[in-house]
C-alpha cells in the first residue's frame, strides 16, 4: 500500500517539475542581428563582447561588456551603456550571476527611462531590456512578474511596427503563460503572433496547416515558435496535432542545441501517449485491451528513442528524461521488455555531471527531478544529498517554489524511510513555503503528504484533519488545476483520486454519524472533481438544490446510496427519506474480486442468450448492495433508489441486479446522480411538452445504417408534438438553430453516438459531422443564454453506446448530462443490434408520461422496461437493462 503512494507522488513530483522547466526565451541576444545594427555604435569591446558569447565563453563575455558599459557611461553615451548592460545581464543569467543580473538589468532600464522613449532607437533598445527582464524573472521562477514584462515589450514592438519583435514577445509571454498553468490562453496566445484567432480545441487542420507556413515566414522564431505551439497542445491534452506540429519542426534547420529541445519535446508528447493508451489498458478488457497495451509499447518506444537522440547533444536532460521513463516502465508488467540496462548504472553515469551544474533555477529543478528518479531506485540516501543541495540553492536564490518542492521532496524520501519525525518536519516546512505563496496546487499535495505521515504515526484524526484540508484546498482551486498539464493533469486518477479515496478509507474506518456525513461529502466531491477533470470546467455557479432537499420532501419514497469500492471492502452509506442519521454497512471482499464480477457481468450482458450467467453475478453484486438494506428500504416504502456510484459500478445498469427471483428493476424505479446536489429539479410539465426529434438512418461517415430509426421517431410522433430533422437535414447547424430558437422541452437523438472516460472519445453523430461533448456544451450554453427559462427538461440519446471494455465510460454519459445543464438525460450503456427495440421501449416511456402526468421520469422508465421484462422475445437483460436515467428523476 505504502509502496504505491510513493510511486504516484514520485510521478507527480516529475511532471510537476516538468512545467517550471524555463523553456527558451526569444530575447534581442548578442548573437542577433535583428535591427542591432541600427544602434551599435560597432566598438571593438562591444563586437568582442558578441563573439565570445557566440563561443559560449560567457564570463569573457561578461568581462568584456562590462568594461564597454564602463567606457559609454565615461563618454555619458546613456543609450549604448544601457545596451551594454542589457548584454551584460543576459551572460550573467546563464552563469547563474542572479544578483548581478538583476542589477545589470535595472541599471539598463533605469538609464533608458531617463532618455526620451519617443525615439525608435532608444524604444527597441527599451523593448529589448524587457525581454531580458522578463526573461531574468521567469529563470528566477517568477512567472507573473515576466508576463508583466514581456506584454510592456510587445506593446513598444507593436507601436514600432516590428513584426518580428513582436512575434518573439508573444512567443515569450507563452513560456510565462505556461509556467502559470494558463495552457488554453498560451495557445491563443501563439496563435496571435501568428494572426490567427480562435480557440485552439477547434483548430482545424487547415488552420493549422497555415500557422506552420506562417511561422515558416520567420526564421528568427519559427523553431521555438512551432515548437512552443506543439508543447502547449500536448499540455491541452491535444496529442496528435502536438505530434504534427514537433514533426514539422523536427524538419527545420536548427541549431544543435535547438534540435536537443525539439528531440526532448517529442519524447514528451510521446510519453503523454504512452501514459494515456496505458490507462485505457488498465481500464478496459479483451481486443480493447490488447490495442491500447500495443500503442502504449509504440510509443514508449518512440520516446526512447527521442531522449536517446537528445542525449547526445544535451545529455543530462536527454538523460534523465530517459531514465524516468525507463524507471516507470520498470513498474509495468507489459513494459519491462523494453528496459535493456541497469537502471543504477545509468542513474550513476549522470550524478557527477547534476552535482556539478552551475547555479541557477534549472540546477535547482533538474537537481530535484533527479533526487525523485533516485528515490524510485531506492536510493534514499544519494536522493536527500541531491535534494539538500536544491534546497540549499532555492534558498539563496530566494526561489520559494523550488524550496518548497526541495523540502516536500525531503519529506517524502523520509516518509519512504519511515523516519516519520524528519518526514513531518521537513513537510510541514514545504508547506509553510507554499501556503506563504498561496500555491494551493502545491499546499494540498503537501497536506496529503503530511496526512499519510500521521497514519504512519498512528494519529487518525490528526491525519484526517490534514485529509480534509488537502480536499477542501482541492476543491476551492479545482478551476485552476483543471489547466494543470495533461501529461500529470494532475494526472488525475494517481494524484488528485486518492486523496479523497484515502481520506474516505480513514472516515470509514470506525465511523461515528458525523464520519459519514463527512465520508458522504468526500465522495460528492471526488464524483465531482472527476467531472470537471474530464470536461476541463467548472460546474460551480450552477443553481441547484441539494439531494437532501428533495428525498426529505413530504411523502418521498427515494433513497440514495452512496457505494465506494475499496482496497479490502466495499463500503455503502445510505440516505432515507426524513432520517436524519445515515445508514452504513460494510462487505468485507477485496477489490480484485470485485473487479472481477463486474467485468464478466458487463460481457455477459452484451449478449442475448447469456441470461443465467448475469443473473449469477448480478445476484452477487446484490447481495454485496441491497440485501443488507433490504428491511430498510421495505419499512420506508422505498419506491426509487438514486445511486452515487463508484467508478468501479458504474459501467454496469443497477436495474438488473438480481435477488435470486427478480430483477431490482421490478421492485424499485433507478436513476443515478452525480453527487449531492441536482439542477433544480422538477416533475415534466408533460401537457407543454415540445420535442425535437432527430435522427440519423442511412449508412454515412463509415457508420453502418440504422434502419429502424424513422419507424422509432414516427411512432414518439405520434405520441408527443414533435418536430423532426432526419439524414440531411440532421446537419450540425440545423441542429443548433433549432435548439437555440425554439422551446424543445425534450431533445431526441437516435444516431450513433459514443461515451467514453476519453472526452476526445464522447459525440453524437450528426449527418455532416461529429458533435463532440465540448461543441454540445457550447450549443447548450447559448440556448441557456437565449432562453433562460425554457430548460431541456429531458435529453435522450437513442442509439448510442459507451465504450467496449471500457470501465469508466459513463464518466462521458454524466459529462454529457451536466455540461450541458440538461435536468436529466436517457441514454443505453451499449447499443442493441435489433434496432427496433429502442424505439418500442422509449415510445411506451413517452405513453407513460403522457398519460400518468403525476408520474417521475425513473418510474416512466420503469413501466417501459417492465414491458420488455414481461414479453417473453425480449425479457432477456440485453434487452431492457441498458436504459438508465441520469440527472433529476422526478
Amino acid at each position: 500500500m505504502w509502496g504505491k503512494k510513493y510511486k504516484l507522488l514520485g510521478l507527480f513530483i516529475l511532471g510537476l517539475l516538468l512545467i517550471f522547466f524555463i523553456a527558451p526565451v526569444y530575447s534581442i541576444s548578442p548573437n542577433s542581428s535583428e535591427r542591432v545594427s541600427e544602434v551599435s555604435l560597432t566598438s571593438d569591446l562591444m563586437q568582442q563582447g558578441r563573439e565570445l558569447y557566440q563561443q559560449g565563453r560567457l564570463a569573457e563575455a561578461a568581462t568584456v561588456w562590462l568594461e564597454a558599459g564602463e567606457n559609454y557611461a565615461k563618454k555619458g553615451d546613456k543609450l549604448h551603456q544601457a545596451m551594454s548592460l542589457n548584454y551584460l545581464a543576459l551572460a550573467q543569467q546563464e552563469l547563474g550571476e542572479w544578483e548581478k543580473a538583476l542589477e545589470a538589468i535595472a541599471t539598463s532600464l533605469t538609464l533608458l527611462n531617463s532618455l526620451d522613449l519617443n525615439n525608435e532607437k532608444t524604444a527597441l533598445v527599451f523593448a529589448q531590456a524587457l525581454n531580458t527582464q522578463g526573461r531574468l524573472e521567469l529563470n528566477m521562477g517568477n512567472p507573473q512578474l515576466a508576463l508583466t514584462s514581456l506584454e510592456q515589450a510587445t506593446e513598444i514592438y507593436q507601436q514600432l511596427g516590428d513584426e518580428t519583435g513582436v512575434m518573439g514577445s508573444l512567443i515569450n509571454q507563452a513560456q510565462a503563460m505556461t509556467a502559470l498553468g494558463f495552457h488554453s490562453r498560451t495557445c491563443e496566445t501563439l496563435l496571435l503572433a501568428m494572426g490567427e484567432k480562435g480557440e485552439c480545441e477547434f483548430l482545424q487542420e487547415k488552420e493549422l496547416t497555415q500557422v506552420v507556413q506562417t511561422y515558416s515566414k520567420y526564421p528568427e522564431v519559427k523553431v521555438l515558435g512551432l515548437r512552443s505551439l506543439g508543447n502547449i497542445f500536448r499540455l491541452l491534452g491535444n496529442f496528435e496535432v502536438s505530434q504534427k506540429l514537433l514533426e514539422e519542426t523536427r524538419h527545420l534547420p536548427q541549431s544543435p542545441q535547438e534540435e536537443s529541445l525539439t528531440l526532448l519535446s517529442s519524447g514528451k508528447t510521446e510519453v503523454a501517449m504512452y501514459r494515456k493508451a496505458l490507462e485505457l489498458s488498465e481500464r478496459s478488457s479483451g481486443k480493447e485491451k490488447e490495442r491500447a497495451q500495443t500503442d502504449a509499447m509504440a510509443s514508449a518506444q518512440n520516446a526512447l528513442a527521442f531522449y536517446g537522440a537528445a542525449a547526445e547533444t544535451s545529455p543530462i536532460l536527454g538523460g534523465l528524461e530517459r531514465l524516468n521513463l525507463l524507471i516507470e516502465l520498470s513498474e509495468g508488467d507489459s513494459s519491462r521488455e523494453l528496459i535493456t540496462e541497469n537502471l543504477d548504472e545509468v542513474a550513476q553515469s549522470l550524478a557527477e555531471e547534476i552535482a556539478n551544474l552551475p547555479p541557477s533555477r534549472a540546477q535547482i529543478l533538474t537537481q530535484l527531478n533527479f533526487a525523485a528518479s533516485l528515490g524510485k531506485l531506492g536510493q534514499y540516501q544519494e536522493a536527500m544529498v541531491f535534494a539538500t543541495q536544491a534546497n540549499v540553492a532555492a534558498q539563496h536564490l530566494g526561489d520559494l517554489y523550488g524550496a518548497s518542492y526541495a523540502l516536500g521532496i525531503l519529506g517524502n524520501l523520509a516518509e519512504k524511510t519511515q523516519n516519520w519525525d524528519l518526514a513531518q518536519k521537513n513537510t510541514e516546512a514545504a508547506l509553510s513555503l507554499a501556503q506563504s505563496m498561496q500555491a494551493s496546487e502545491l499546499g494540498y499535495k503537501w497536506q496529503w503528504q503530511l496526512g499519510r505521515i500521521y497514519e504512519g504515526l498512528g494519529e487518525r484524526e490528526k491525519a484526517i484533519a490534514v485529509y480534509q484540508g488537502a480536499t477542501q484546498t482541492l476543491d476551492a482551486v479545482r478551476s485552476n488545476l483543471l489547466t494543470v498539464d495533461s501529461e500529470i493533469q494532475f494526472s488525475f486518477r494517481d494524484n488528485v483520486y486518492p486523496v479523497y479515496r484515502e481520506l474516505a478509507n480513514l472516515l470509514l474506518s470506525n465511523p461515528q454519524q458525523q464520519d459519514l456525513v463527512a465520508a458522504r461529502q468526500v465522495i460528492e466531491s471526488l464524483q465531482v472533481a472527476e467531472l470537471e477533470n474530464f470536461l476541463k470546467c467548472s460546474f460551480r455557479g450552477n443553481q441547484s438544490l441539494e439531494i437532501d432537499t428533495i428525498v426529505n420532501r413530504e411523502n418521498s419514497q427515494e433513497a440514495v446510496f452512496y457505494p465506494i469500492v475499496l482496497e479490502d471492502r466495499i463500503e455503502v452509506i445510505l440516505k432515507l427519506p426524513l432520517v436524519d442519521e445515515l445508514r452504513h454497512y460494510r462487505v468485507d471482499i477485496a477489490e480484485a474480486e470485485v473487479n472481477q464480477v463486474i467485468q464478466q457481468l458487463r460481457i455477459d450482458l452484451a449478449y442475448s442468450g447469456r441470461k443465467k450467467e448475469v443473473q449469477k453475478n448480478a445476484q452477487k453484486i446484490y447481495q454485496w448492495l441491497i440485501e443488507p438494506i433490504k428491511a430498510d428500504l421495505e419499512t420506508n416504502q422505498i419506491k426509487t433508489l438514486v445511486f452515487v456510484l463508484d467508478p468501479v459500478l458504474g459501467n454496469i445498469p443497477m436495474a438488473v441486479l438480481y435477488n435470486g427471483e427478480k430483477y431490482l428493476i421490478e421492485d424499485y424505479a433507478i436513476a443515478y446522480t452525480s453527487g449531492l446536489q441536482l439542477l433544480t429539479p422538477q416533475t415534466l410539465a408533460t401537457q407543454n411538452i415540445n420535442v425535437l426529434l432527430a435522427g440519423i438512418t442511412q449508412e454515412n461517415q463509415g457508420y453502418p445504417p440504422l434502419k429502424n430509426v424513422k419507424r422509432q421517431l414516427e411512432k414518439i410522433n405520434t405520441e408527443l408534438k414533435s418536430e423532426v430533422i432526419i439524414d440531411e437535414t440532421f446537419t450540425v447547424n440545423t441542429f443548433e438553430n433549432k435548439i437555440t430558437t425554439l422551446p424543445y422541452s425534450i431533445v431526441h437523438i437516435a444516431t450513433h453516438g459514443n461515451f467514453s472516460s476519453d472526452p476526445q472519445n464522447t459525440f453524437i453523430l450528426a449527418w455532416d459531422d461529429e458533435i463532440d461533448v465540448f461543441q454540445l456544451k457550447n450549443l447548450f450554453q447559448s440556448r441557456e443564454e437565449i432562453r433562460p427559462n425554457e430548460p431541456i427538461e429531458l435529453l435522450v440519446l437513442a442509439a448510442c453506446e459507451t465504450a467496449k471494455g471500457d470501465k469508466r465510460a459513463t464518466l462521458g454519459l454524466a459529462g454529457m448530462a451536466l455540461n450541458t445543464g440538461v435536468r436529466s438525460i436517457i441514454s443505453t450503456l451499449w447499443k442493441i443490434s435489433a434496432d427496433e427495440s429502442p424505439g418500442e421501449l422509449l415510445s411506451y416511456f413517452y405513453r407513460e408520461l403522457k398519460n400518468n402526468p403525476q408520474i417521475s421520469k425513473a418510474e416512466a422508465l420503469r413501466q417501459a422496461q417492465l414491458q420488455f421484462l414481461n414479453d417473453n422475445d425480449r425479457q432477456a437483460p440485453y434487452f431492457w437493462a441498458p436504459y438508465i436515467l441520469l440527472g433529476n428523476w422526478l
